[in-house]
C-alpha cells in the first residue's frame, strides 16, 4: 500500500497514471491471493519467516485481502471505468475507423507526422498537452487534456498546504 500511495501521488501524476496503479494494484491482490492459499509467500517477507502457516492464518489473510479487494474496488470504481480511448495511448496505430468522428481528420494527420512521432518518442501521451502540438490538433488535445488531469490526488493540495503552514510557522516563531 505504502508503494501504491507513492505512485500515485507526485506533480506528474495522471488519470491515466492512477488508473494503471490501481487497476494492477487490485489484479495483484488477487495474485497475492493466490499464492497464500498455495503458501508461495514471496510477495510477504514477513509471513515467509512464520512459514509454514496454519489452514486458520492462511484463511484470516485470504479474508483480509478479499476485503481490501472489495473496498478498493468499491471506492475507485468512477476510475476504473474511466474509458481510455486507444488513439491517447496509441495514436500511430489506432484504426481510424475506431475513432470518433470529430477526431478523426486530425488523429489522420497526427498518424503522417514524423514531428509528431518524434514528439510522442520523447513525451509518451504527455506530447498532447505540448503548446505546439495543442495550437495544430485542438480537438484531440482538449479530448486529453481531461485524461491529463495533473491532480488525480490530494497530493498537489496537501503540499501546498504544508508549504503554506511551514511559512506561518517559521514566521510566528520570528515573532516571539
Amino acid at each position: 500500500l505504502n508503494i501504491l500511495n507513492r505512485d500515485l501521488q507526485g506533480p506528474k501524476s495522471t488519470l491515466v497514471d492512477a488508473k494503471t496503479k490501481l487497476c494492477a494494484f487490485i489484479a495483484k491482490l488477487h495474485l497475492f491471493k493466490q499464492n497464500i492459499n498455495r503458501q508461495e509467500l514471496h510477495h510477504f517477507s514477513w509471513l515467509m519467516k512464520c512459514a509454514p502457516l496454519n489452514n486458520d492464518t492462511i484463511m484470516a489473510i485470504v479474508d483480509h485481502l478479499d476485503a481490501l479487494e472489495v473496498e478498493f474496488n468499491k471506492r475507485f470504481a468512477d476510475l476504473k471505468a474511466l474509458h481510455i480511448p486507444g488513439w491517447f495511448i496509441q495514436p500511430f496505430i489506432t484504426e481510424l475507423s475506431d475513432v470518433e468522428m470529430e477526431l478523426q481528420d486530425e488523429i489522420a494527420e497526427v498518424q503522417n507526422d514524423p514531428n509528431v512521432l518524434a514528439l510522442h518518442k520523447a513525451k509518451s501521451t504527455m506530447m498532447w498537452i505540448d503548446s505546439g502540438f495543442m495550437e495544430r490538433f485542438p480537438r484531440c488535445a482538449a479530448k486529453a487534456l481531461k485524461l491529463l488531469l495533473p491532480f488525480p490526488s490530494s497530493y498537489l493540495v496537501e503540499t501546498g498546504f504544508s508549504a503554506v503552514n511551514d511559512i506561518l510557522t517559521k514566521k510566528r516563531n520570528c515573532w516571539d
